[in-house]
């Protein structure tokens, strides 16, 4: 083998390496270029608080009687006075009155002389729910209740019922919230957002137990005011928690 055909072969051999590295480093671009984007998640909130539209309220009848039969026929005479005059005081188109729970069972004493517990009778529970938007007359409907024989009142609950047009302004606050965080922390890495890989979002209230004073005296009359009852706002929050993409 001659000199010059060494020299020929040594010339195409590099020309194959300069070839093969040129499409090594446009492969290794392209990945560069085609590599996912960054992602930062972020997740903004924002918060107010509304009057409530709707109050619940739950009451009791509870009768006691030496038989089964006399302690549900007590209770049902009792019941029937209390919602026919609830009645009168909720709109019967949007409000509505519900037994929520029924019981009736034995009722048991500890005797001391035999030293075990006996039957001394039985006692009927009568539990509804009456839940209107008329929240003036909360006071009122505790206090009918009761006159009409209702002798627990288990819990009052007020909430906002129509959320939408609230959480709609909530957010958008939220989501323009996420967007400033996520601006500013790419800013701080150079970068800018370009998209949004995800996102999703919620609307709550967080309801607040209301200030119920009722006192049970002797001779009170009609003319006196009804059951102070102080509802509050209603704290209502929306949250947004979104994934941004970053710029290359």
């Amino acid at each position: 083998m001659t000199i010059r055909s060494n020299k020929v072969i040594i010339i195409c051999i590099l020309a194959l390496s300069i070839i093969y590295l040129s499409i090594t480093l446009s492969a290794d671009s392209a990945e560069i270029h085609d590599a996912p984007p960054g992602t930062i998640a972020v997740t903004g909130t924002a918060f107010d608080h509304y009057a409530p539209d709707t109050v619940e309220i739950v009451l009791a009848v509870e009768s006691r009687n030496l038989s089964a039969s006399g302690a549900a026929e007590s209770n049902r005479a009792i019941m029937d006075k209390v919602i026919t005059k609830l009645k009168r005081l909720i709109d019967p188109g949007q409000d509505r009155i519900k037994t929520i729970s029924y019981n009736l069972q034995p009722r048991n004493e500890y005797d001391r002389k035999q030293q075990k517990s006996i039957m001394v009778g039985y006692t009927a529970t009568n539990q509804i729910s009456v839940k209107t938007k008329k929240i003036h007359k909360a006071g009122d409907i505790i206090d009918s209740a009761i006159s009409s024989g209702a002798n627990r009142v288990q819990s009052i609950n007020f909430s906002i019922i129509e959320t939408k047009e609230f959480c709609r302004t909530l957010l958008s606050k939220a989501a323009k919230s996420a967007r400033d965080e996520a601006d500013t922390v790419a800013s701080a890495f150079e970068t800018v957002i370009s998209g949004v890989k995800e996102a999703s979002s919620s609307c709550s209230t967080h309801e607040q137990r209301p200030v119920v004073r009722y006192e049970m005296m002797q001779g009170k009359t009609a003319s006196m005011a009804s059951t102070p009852v102080k509802a509050g706002d209603i704290k209502l929050t929306a949250t947004v928690r979104t994934v941004f993409t970053l710029r290359n």
